[in-house]
């Protein structure tokens, strides 16, 4: 026997091809194969003629609403060609919100979760039971009766323990998409729970607010372990709960598993959060298990619109606060906002724009959409009620994100017309999308350039200056640990530098990794570190170097590559640190300087190669990561860095002109007098 999934949707819209076909499919192959050894194969295809040419015995569509009109074409060539033998079933969110849409060409529709039920479809169908009269025993269907109308069973069944369940099966994530000619295969996903505890008016999971199921931490691990073994060269892992971040004691309990077994160490997370109740606990749960993008529904700059989407707790405060903690803690951003909304004005629009603009390069991935009417929503509820919707509605192109270009967007809102959001989207929210993900493009190079600057800079300078298995705490600023790096080589304990300091260490070294920039020598952390008196090594950015100059020169905002605020950092040269530490009671033992890979460099060029056909914005917002123009230095520099040696003449200047950061190792005085 042979099952074909059928995953129709527009996989060239970039959203939708990154997102890809539900890993519930995965999960139901996963049980299916587990519950019927004999079961010959299981595969899933994006083109509906791909699937004919591999002649299953049975059919499963799975559809998004505004993909159903892409699935019935497809589904109805499957049945022309397979013929009336072999079933087609309907699954997915379009027909679990609208059960009365199912088509003549489909034998049935399952509403709700697919595992169960799919069990008892098998067996009808192995043991030739395929009929209206088998249909009705089981729940959760909608189906074509002997009389040719729809008849619905009783409610479907969800599974209390997810833990039940096998692990999904990734393999099925890949498929050849005929219209770009390549196979996408899908980077693995990990699902932790299922269901949302929030009624946001137009989501399509509100309706599983009270319905909310979660795996065991114990099976969390052991899926996550199975996804590294099966895909070693994994650097990301994204969650794809509805809602990740829900009760603190599970998270914790899931981060303090994956601290345990140093997964942390091989992958970054991403997830997804609410911000209404959103905090700093929260935050430094998530930073501690390696979380490096956050994304957030922020859905407007508007206190009004953010109350209709979602609910009285949700404000633009309460959005910005959170924006701010992920900030300080060195978290990326996924900002997402919805345009269009019934009660939206045109300031309320102008609201949202702002609250996007001043939030970069904090949030490097905006998204935003058209308000769509989704089934089974309260949206959707309302345009039925104004007569925007009514039974025979069958124009699904307008539920998607697209449909804004595409003319057939179903408008929502009461105080400007389509031919307005049109244009405001295009011109307006369409640039600032561009200038978002350009952020995004600097924030994936600045990964690469540390990763780079850690690995051949920093690790190997400390190496040389300090005995391997010596023990190390290591105080960092949360977007920069060196933790990671080096934990094969010293015992190495990490705080974050915001923590409150033990009054005592048994350490042998402190490492402060970019962060004496952020403490001073006034505060009461160095205060606490200074009484430690223990051997220092400090990594610390050059501000003498010619990019942090020119950047100062022509009166750019610097943002250092990092989500820190710059204009709160104290700045270093090597010069004036080495002063300050003499002050300080402590003399400098090494010093190891670190510069770039060379412009012209492979490594530089495989970074560089996406800007050379990129949107490019103003050179002010471009170059105000000094750590870029190393590597982009055909930006005017012959100009500039001759202005500034004219300028700057000094024997130190020219000494430090064109490295990075450094790394010293600093003794208290009284160490080296003994």
């Amino acid at each position: 026997m042979k099952i074909g999934f059928y995953a129709p949707g527009s996989y060239s819209d970039p959203t939708i091809k990154y997102s890809g076909p539900s890993l519930g499919l995965g999960y139901i192959a996963a049980y299916l194969k587990l519950k019927f050894p004999e079961i010959e194969e299981i595969f899933m295809e994006l083109d509906a003629d791909l699937l004919i040419q591999r002649q299953p015995d049975l059919v499963g569509v799975s559809a998004f609403t505004y993909a159903y009109g892409q699935a019935l074409q497809g589904t109805r060539r499957i049945r022309n060609a397979l013929g009336s033998e072999v079933p087609i079933l309907l699954g997915g969110p379009h027909i679990s919100s609208l059960p009365e849409n199912l088509d003549s060409c489909m034998d049935l529709g399952v509403i709700g979760e697919g595992e169960l039920v799919m069990e008892e479809l098998v067996k009808l169908f192995l043991k030739n039971e395929w009929n209206p009269t088998a249909f009705r025993s089981l729940p959760g269907l909608i189906f074509w009766n002997e009389a040719g109308q729809l008849e619905r069973s009783s409610c479907g069944q969800r599974i209390p323990d997810l833990d039940a369940l096998p692990l999904p099966d990734r393999s099925l994530m890949s498929a050849f998409w005929p219209e770009e000619n390549e196979t996408i295969s899908w980077m693995p996903a990990l699902s932790t729970s299922r269901g949302c505890p929030f009624t946001c008016g137009f989501c399509m999971y509100s309706k599983t607010a009270n319905l909310v199921r979660y795996h065991s931490v114990d099976r969390v691990m052991m899926d996550i372990e199975d996804i590294l073994r099966r895909f070693p060269n994994l650097t990301h892992l994204r969650i794809t709960d509805d809602l990740f971040v829900t009760k603190k004691s599970r998270l914790k309990e899931i981060a303090d598993q994956i601290r345990a077994e140093k997964l942390h160490t091989r992958v970054t997370f991403g997830c997804m959060s609410k911000a209404s109740f959103f905090d700093e606990e929260y935050c430094q749960i998530l930073k501690s298990m390696n979380i490096a993008v956050m994304s957030f529904g922020f859905e407007a700059g508007s206190d009004p619109v953010l109350r209709y989407l979602k609910d009285k707790k949700s404000t633009v405060a309460r959005n910005q606060e959170s924006l701010d903690l992920c900030r300080k803690y060195g978290i990326h951003v996924g900002g997402y906002f919805i345009i269009g909304a019934p009660p939206e004005s045109r300031e309320d629009l102008a609201k949202t724009y702002w609250f996007i603009d001043r939030n970069r390069p904090i949030m490097p991935v905006t998204g935003i959409f058209p308000l769509i009417a989704t089934p089974g929503t309260a949206v959707w509820a309302e345009a039925q009620e104004r007569g925007l919707i009514d039974a025979e509605y069958q124009n699904w192109d307008s539920f998607s994100y697209q449909s804004l270009e595409t003319g057939q967007y179903l408008h929502l809102n009461q105080y400007y017309s389509l031919d307005e959001l049109v244009q405001f989207h295009q011109e307006t929210f369409v640039s600032l999308k561009r200038r978002s993900s350009f952020h995004l493009m600097i924030q994936s190079v600045f990964r690469c350039l540390q990763m780079y600057y850690f690995q051949n800079c920093v690790a190997p300078a400390i190496r040389q200056m300090i005995p391997v298995n010596s023990r190390i705490t290591e105080i960092h600023r949360g977007d920069m640990p060196l933790q990671h790096q080096l934990e094969q080589d010293y015992s190495l304990e990490s705080l974050f530098w915001a923590d409150p300091l033990p009054e005592q260490t048994s350490a042998d070294f402190i490492l402060l990794t970019h962060t004496l920039e952020k403490l001073g020598f006034a505060s009461a952390a160095w205060a606490r570190i200074r009484s430690w008196r223990k051997p220092i090594l400090l990594v610390v950015e050059n501000i003498a170097t010619w990019a942090r100059l020119v950047a100062l020169l022509k009166g750019w905002e610097t943002h250092g590559g990092s989500l820190e605020q710059t204009q709160s950092l104290f700045r270093f040269s090597l010069k004036t640190l080495d002063s300050a530490l003499r002050n300080q009671g402590y003399q400098v033992q090494a010093v190891h300087k670190h510069r770039l890979p060379e412009k012209d460099s492979p490594f530089v060029r495989s970074l560089t190669e996406p800007f050379e056909t990129s949107y490019y914005p103003p050179e002010a917002d471009f170059l105000s990561y000094p750590i870029l123009m190393h590597i982009f230095k055909g930006f005017a520099k012959p100009e500039l860095i001759e202005f500034i040696t004219e300028q700057f003449s000094s024997q130190d200047f020219q000494k430090e002109v064109d490295f990075f950061s450094f790394t010293l190792l600093a003794v208290p005085v009284s160490e080296t007098n003994g």
